[in-house]
């Protein structure tokens, strides 16, 4: 039967074969500082679906009374590690995968560090990557300690081994890598902090992580391909966030960097591809990308240049040449993600269930469809806590317009600096730490390309999507697109609901992509006023008002070619905002007058007309013809969408077959 020790040192193994003989070695010419200063320890090793080659390996110490060899089957690094220390023996205990190796000092001065302590986890001073080039150097020195939280909300940045009493371990074991969630190291870390455990840097002790370059995947390299995500952590919880204070900590310009700029210009071409389809706009944009400043050598002091020198005794593919030197890396943790998060946090009043998507809300049928349901719901659902997230950087105009019982947050502009997909891996971050129940999609490219990349997770956590469907659009080039077309029907699989204003987009999905009628939901959109029986005028010439955003789905120069052709018959106005490329130049000698922008029905003056025209080439229930029908104006608008939900052709308006016929 083993005897207590001191110290278990923990090797995991897997399939490393002769590589983990380097390990050992280094294991053993830091154990000789441990019997130096008369410490105890042990060494287990911990062999986890292993191949061959790496139980042949370790099988030479059958007969050494210090190494304790045990094999499963977990497939699992936390249980791995659960089980090591369940079968160890020492007080304290570390750990060390089986193909990376650590500094002669690194045993001793942990053991001194943490002696006593029940509340203290001992790390690495530095990290060095080598095996891949160039070397990659994780300096820990001189972090103060809200820096340190910062970049934990990014990555863990003390790598996988540590050095701490038993008990640490026994109260807070590692959890296991279930799909959706991984990350167990990382994971560790942010839970024994919320314990009140203290992770500290041992000064100028070195863990030497081999990175294969031939390798397929690493398992951190699969969790970040799978996008594995942190389980639900007391440390990153919406009440412990709201309560960090960074704002001593944190200036604007901090994390902004020239990588920050080109993920932003990546960001802008990915948008300006998707709309404009130009590949010239790729050209404009790159030129703005300037290259960045070739890395210099990095400063490190010379004792741990002299150990590194040292592990080339026992490691010859590794050493700090001049060259090697020259083109390493440092890798500095990344704190902007984690003030990110906690300014997202810290934006809402309360710790929110549903998530409201939109791109901003401006002055438009849809933003008030988006407005009115979360209004709704809000009214209704009284025990639910919705936040209405912005994902596009624009000034929202209507934002006021929300129930005061609803958060509203821009996280176009909270988010701003960070990668794109920084930006999604935050936001999964956030809904798993504070336990999203439903999320509502209202015409938001990034939340749709979220959970295209999230699909697992949605699933996983059960939540309820809901997506809008509220028609097509066609470009001046004839080409048929928009999210019924392009994300809808690949998101459908995880949706709850998909939820439209009319009934047309039920067959179309239908017909053109497969969705289940059954999961369409037509919802009719709300209206203060009732309908009005049109009423028919005998001015001469007819007053017509045209009111609508002034962009190329409002085909424009159609509203143009009919402001030519009636000369003086009608006199039509133009109210709406300019979008796109038209300006008020546009609808000179056009036979058109363009007044101005408007806000909603209440500011058009309504009884200075007799008809509402509306010209389309795509629409779901327009807005503004609800609103228009209920004042009593007689309608003339295309046979599109939902129109004709509502208008009937020749009773309640006058319906126009093809919306290009600017003669009808």
């Amino acid at each position: 039967m083993t005897k207590a020790c001191d110290v278990s040192i923990i090797v995991t193994a897997h399939n490393e074969g002769i590589l983990a003989h380097k390990t050992m070695l280094s294991v053993f010419r830091a154990a000789k500082k441990l019997e130096e200063a008369e410490i105890s320890y042990e060494v287990i090793v911990h062999i986890d679906n292993g191949t061959e080659a790496t139980k042949d390996y370790f099988s030479r110490y059958v007969d050494n009374e210090l190494v304790t060899v045990f094999q499963n089957t977990f497939g699992d690094p936390a249980a791995s590690r659960n089980f090591s220390v369940e079968n160890s023996h020492g007080t304290y205990i570390t750990c060390v995968d089986a193909d990376d190796l650590f500094s002669e000092n690194w045993l001793v001065k942990a053991y001194e560090a943490v002696k006593g302590k029940r509340s203290t986890v001992a790390r690495f001073n530095y990290i060095l990557t080598f095996g891949y080039y160039p070397s990659i150097i994780t300096d820990t020195s001189n972090i103060p300690s809200i820096e340190q939280r910062l970049c934990l909300f990014a990555s863990n940045m003390y790598g996988s081994s540590f050095f701490c009493h038993r008990s640490i371990y026994e109260t807070t074991r590692q959890r296991s890598n279930t799909p959706p969630y991984g990350f167990e190291d990382w994971q560790w870390i942010l839970d024994t902090q919320a314990k009140g455990i203290k992770h500290i840097v041992i000064p100028d002790t070195i863990y030497f992580y081999r990175k294969d370059p031939f390798a397929k995947t690493s398992l951190l390299t699969g969790h970040t391909l799978s996008r594995s995500v942190l389980s639900p952590t007391k440390q990153l919880s919406f009440e412990v966030v709201h309560q960090i204070d960074i704002s001593k900590e944190f200036r604007e310009e901090d994390g902004v960097t020239n990588s920050g700029l080109k993920y932003k210009l990546k960001e802008k071409l990915y948008h300006t591809l998707v709309y404009a389809n130009s590949f010239s706009a790729y050209r404009n944009i790159k030129k703005k990308i300037k290259p960045q400043a070739k890395s210099h050598s990095v400063n490190l002091p010379k004792n741990v240049i002299d150990e590194w020198k040292n592990i080339n005794k026992i490691e010859k593919t590794t050493f700090p040449s001049e060259y090697i030197l020259q083109e390493a890396k440092k890798w500095t943790p990344n704190k902007r993600i984690g003030v990110c998060y906690i300014k997202l946090v810290q934006s809402l009043r309360q710790k929110p269930d549903t998530l409201f998507f939109v791109p901003w809300l401006m002055r438009g049928g849809a933003d008030k469809v988006f407005i009115n349901t979360a209004n709704e719901i809000n009214s209704i659902r009284t025990n639910w806590n919705i936040a209405v997230f912005q994902t596009y950087p624009q000034e929202s105009l209507w934002g006021d317009k929300l129930n005061e019982g609803i958060d509203f947050a821009d996280i176009a502009a909270i988010l701003k600096g960070l990668s794109y997909e920084d930006k999604m891996s935050l936001m999964a971050m956030f809904i798993v730490q504070n336990n999203i129940k439903r999320i509502i999609i209202g015409n938001s490219r990034f939340a749709y390309d979220f959970v295209m990349r999230y699909k697992k997770l949605i699933e996983h956590l059960d939540i309820r999507l809901y997506v809008f469907a509220f028609t097509e659009s066609v470009d001046r080039d004839g080409r048929i697109g928009d999210y019924i077309h392009e994300k809808i029907p690949y998101i459908q699989d995880v949706a709850y609901k998909i939820v439209t204003d009319n009934t047309s987009i039920v067959e179309q999905l239908y017909k053109e992509h497969a969705v289940s009628k059954d999961k369409v939901f037509v919802h009719h959109q709300f209206l203060n006023n009732k309908f009005r029986e049109p009423t028919i005028s005998n001015n001469h010439p007819l007053r017509v008002l045209w009111a609508s955003r002034v962009n190329n789905q409002k085909i424009p120069d159609t509203l143009k070619q009919i402001g030519q052709n009636i000369g003086d018959q009608f006199g039509i106005d133009v109210y709406g905002v300019l979008e796109n490329h038209y300006t008020e130049e546009f609808f000179r000698a056009s036979g058109l007058n363009y007044v101005r922008s408007f806000d909603g029905i209440d500011d058009l003056p309504i009884d200075d007309y007799d008809i509402f025209l509306y010209t389309s080439n795509a629409d779901g229930m327009p807005n503004i013809l609800l609103e228009a029908a209920s004042t009593g104006l007689p309608i003339v608008a295309p046979d599109i969408g939902g129109v004709n939900d509502f208008i009937k052709d020749g009773e309640t308006g006058l319906l126009i077959d093809d919306y290009r016929d600017s003669g009808a």
